[in-house]
């Protein structure tokens, strides 16, 4: 894993973290809805190419905790993250000209149609975040709430499926969805995660009909050209889109 997809997986995970540091959903109020007409969207996919997930090493855990298991922790998973590297690097090849993000983005904002009760006109695609962009977004909106949909997609460990996962958060700019915030603070900030009227993380995993070890997968699917990795997205395509839909529209859930 290269440097600049270092950072660029930190400031993913670090506006996944700061959008939703809570699990629990929240479903936007049925009394809410009335309420909610124009919607601005945004759609963040800060990777520029897909990456493989590893089976993390748990050696402190298992010895109790302690900086040296944690080092060896941290040595084993750079290793493994080192492996898996060069395992996909001909996949990758595979996908330059496929645009996973351009795909979901259309896939998604097709799909906003089918909720009555809320105008999104656009979803907007970000390629890049940085700090303060969720505040600046919402004070430069004139609409009644901002969905911020932030994306992460790689390949399973042992390259066996293809896993996509939406953080999802919506904050009302219009007083009249304010209490319907999921908790009423005092404070002036207006993008706290306790300020949303609807937040929750949506993961959709697609196999890919592969039975064997990691790397007689991973040759499989260089071999192919990637081409069962490209159905696979295009399947969780579609069905991040649906399940967004279906659970924006779900009765109210509070934590």
């Amino acid at each position: 894993m290269n440097i600049k997809f270092k950072l660029v997986l930190i400031l993913t995970v670090a506006a996944l973290s700061s959008a939703c540091s809570h699990n629990q959903p929240n479903h936007i109020d049925m009394s809410a809805r009335q309420h909610v007409d124009d919607v601005d969207a945004y759609l963040a996919v800060t990777q520029d190419e897909i990456y493989a997930d590893i089976d993390r090493s748990a050696t402190a855990a298992a010895a109790g905790g302690g900086l040296l298991f944690a080092l060896i922790d941290a040595a084993i998973d750079n290793s493994r993250t080192s492996d898996a590297e060069d395992l996909i690097k001909p996949i990758r090849n595979s996908l330059i000209d496929f645009d996973y993000a351009e795909m979901l983005q259309s896939t998604i904002e097709k799909r906003f149609n089918d909720i009555k009760w809320m105008n999104v006109n656009k979803v907007e695609l970000e390629r890049s975040i940085g700090d303060g962009h969720v505040i600046d977004k919402i004070q430069k909106s004139k609409v009644s709430a901002v969905l911020f949909m932030t994306v992460d997609y790689k390949l399973a460990s042992n390259f066996d499926a293809v896993t996509t996962s939406a953080a999802l958060i919506m904050f009302p700019n219009k007083e009249a969805l304010y209490e319907f915030k999921e908790q009423i603070d005092n404070n002036e900030h207006p993008a706290d995660n306790s300020d949303n009227i609807y937040k929750n993380t949506i993961t959709v995993t697609i196999p890919l009909g592969l039975g064997g070890d990691k790397e007689a997968n991973a040759s499989i699917l260089a071999k192919s050209n990637a081409s069962e990795v490209k159905k696979a997205l295009e399947k969780s395509a579609q069905k991040i889109a649906q399940d967004i839909i279906i659970d924006i529209e779900a009765d109210e859930v509070k934590g």
